[in-house]
This record gives structure tokens, C-alpha cells and sequence, in this order.
């Protein structure tokens, strides 16, 4: 589902807004025993609530974890242009029950106004075949947030909350920015402050 509750919650690294985005997009979030479990799953840089993409580089890793098992998928990434910017898309095939955990650790970027390289680890929860289990689990990347809540079958209105981890441990009072993966220009933000929530 497009708008999956976009769990590219973009993981802060605990720095000050700048609104840029690792989109990691499944063709679907929730996996039927009697649906398809064939998956595209898309890796866009960019602005999602404004509709706009930049270049990404190869990630440095990308992967899917399952009961605690990791696969590493870096070598399915095939490279696609999206509004004129490189991207990545990469297809997988669900084989079992259980909820997949779909994470990429993008090149580090410059920024700028920050004066540092940036990081934006990102995950995002795919349940498969009725099995709602492993969505709260650690994948261990740099930084993560980790679900405390369900974070699929969510509907509006619903609350996410997670925790920050970063090097494993909690991050009190870590400032997250989340954007609405605004497909196909569906939703015609009013001001400025709609664009990114904090």
C-alpha cells in the first residue's frame, strides 16, 4: 500500500528538520495467504510530500529480516529513474508467514546547513500470510526506530509510536520527521508547516 503509514519515518539521526527523504515503498503492506506474494518494492530519495525526487546512490546495504534472520537483497536492486532521478527497485517473492522487516542503509549524503554527513536508515513492515508477529523487532542498524505499536492494518486517525534506538540504545526526547507520501499529487498541502510533521 503507497501509503503505508510512511515508516521511512525518516530515522532523525537526532539532527534538525531538512525534510529530505529515504522512501522505501512495497507494492503492498499486508500479504494475504490467497493474494499475491510477489512484491516490488521501490527506494526513492526525495521530498514525498512534494512530490519531488533526487539522485540516490547504490545503498550501502538493503535487506529483508524474518523471525530474526536476515537476507541480504542488495544485489536484487536494479537501478530505475523516477521524475527524471536515479532510484532502485527491487522485487521479492514472500515464502513464509511472519512479518518482513524490508531495511535499507543509504550512501551518506552532505548537508550543508549542518556541516555533517547524514545517514537516513530506513525499515518498513510488511505482514505476511496472517502471521503478526517480528514488527517489534531490533534489525540493528546504526539507527532505528523500533514499533511499539502495530504498524500496519493502521487506520486514519490511528496513532504509530516507536522508540529511537541509536546504537542500540533509547534516545529520549529524539526529534523524528515523518511526511504523508503524497501520491500522485493527491493531497494539495495549504502551507508550509503541512509539509513536514515534527
Amino acid at each position: 500500500m503507497k501509503n503505508s503509514l510512511f515508516i521511512t519515518l525518516f530515522f532523525a539521526m537526532i539532527l534538525p528538520a531538512h525534510a529530505h527523504f529515504q522512501e522505501l515503498i512495497p507494492s503492498t503492506d499486508i500479504v494475504t495467504v490467497q493474494g499475491d506474494r510477489d512484491l516490488s518494492i521501490e527506494l526513492v530519495w526525495g521530498h514525498p510530500m512534494e512530490e519531488q525526487t533526487m539522485e540516490m546512490a547504490k545503498p550501502i546495504q538493503f535487506g529483508v529480516q524474518v523471525d530474526g534472520s536476515k537476507q541480504d537483497l542488495l544485489e536484487t536492486l536494479e537501478p530505475q529513474t523516477v521524475k527524471d532521478h536515479q532510484a532502485w527497485k527491487a522485487q521479492y517473492t514472500v515464502k513464509r508467514p511472519g512479518d518482513h522487516i524490508f531495511y535499507v542503509e543509504p550512501a551518506p549524503y552532505w548537508e550543508p546547513a549542518e556541516g555533517v554527513m547524514i545517514i537516513h536508515n530506513t525499515k518498513v513492515v510488511v505482514s505476511a500470510m496472517g502471521r503478526e508477529s517480528g514488527w517489534d523487532e531490533k534489525v540493528g542498524l546504526a539507527a532505528e526506530i523500533v514499533p511499539e505499536v502495530r504498524p500496519y492494518g493502521l487506520w486514519t486517525g490511528n496513532l504509530f509510536q516507536g522508540m529511537v534506538l541509536k546504537g542500540g540504545k533509547p534516545v529520549p526526547g529524539a526529534e523524528v520527521e515523518v511526511e504523508y507520501l503524497n501520491t500522485d499529487g493527491a493531497v494539495e498541502i495549504p502551507s508550509d508547516p503541512f509539509v513536514t510533521q515534527v
